[in-house]
């Protein structure tokens, strides 16, 4: 039998849609959210950043460019 699996969701509501997008942890949930901060940076690219970068990474992306 399989095993349970505990998820972290971010709901991202829209004028036309409501997603969810979900994570293993809280970590990478709060790297998505600091990304969407950003100017011009949507959920497609923040997932295609946590892809290739980690949380702590992002954290300090993030920071550096927000003064």
């Amino acid at each position: 039998m399989g095993k349970e699996l505990g998820l972290v969701v971010h709901t991202h509501v829209r004028e036309d849609s409501i997603t969810l997008y979900g994570f293993k942890s809280g970590a990478e949930r709060e790297a998505f959210e600091q990304l969407l901060t950003v100017k011009n940076v949507g959920p497609k690219i923040a997932l295609m950043a946590l892809a290739a970068l980690s949380p702590g990474d992002i954290a300090s992306a993030v920071r550096r460019s927000n003064p």
